[in-house]
């Protein structure tokens, strides 16, 4: 797994949680370095957990290039309580609000681990992002 997060309190807390949870980490401040930490790491990333708002690259592009990449992988956004409305509304993109609790982020992942790719995983998260009915969705 790969969490990105900007916030050093939150990275290092989601990424403790799903270690505990017997799960393998890679952690990344923002979007530049998950996608160096991505290229450099030989081994299978299952599932990213991706802050929408991270400095120089955001979550919804990182996603985008490592689907490219990393076809297989899962994706959970986490996102600020001011954007889980607009989030829900799209309904297609799993997410996780701020501050993400442990119990919330121990379902969120097993949910998204255990769905199948074709009803959980839109081909480009960004535009999703850009058109949440789902509608004239272009593969980035």
């Amino acid at each position: 797994m790969l969490v990105v997060d900007n916030d050093p309190q939150g990275r290092k807390l989601v990424t403790r949680l799903l270690e505990k949870a017997g799960h393998s980490v890679l952690a990344a401040a923002d979007g530049h370095e998950g996608l160096f930490i991505s290229r450099r790491y030989s081994g299978p990333i299952d599932l990213l957990i991706a802050d929408v708002r991270t400095s120089r690259l955001d979550g919804t592009d990182l996603s985008a290039h490592l689907l490219r990449e990393r076809p297989g992988m899962k994706v959970i956004f986490s996102i600020s309580e001011r954007l889980s409305e607009f989030f829900a509304a799209g309904g297609q993109l799993p997410f996780l609000t701020k501050p993400i609790s442990a119990r919330a982020l121990s379902e969120k992942v097993q949910q998204v681990l255990r769905a199948s790719d074709a009803t959980t995983q839109p081909q480009s998260p960004s535009a999703m992002l850009n058109d949440p009915g789902g509608r004239d969705q272009q593969a980035l």
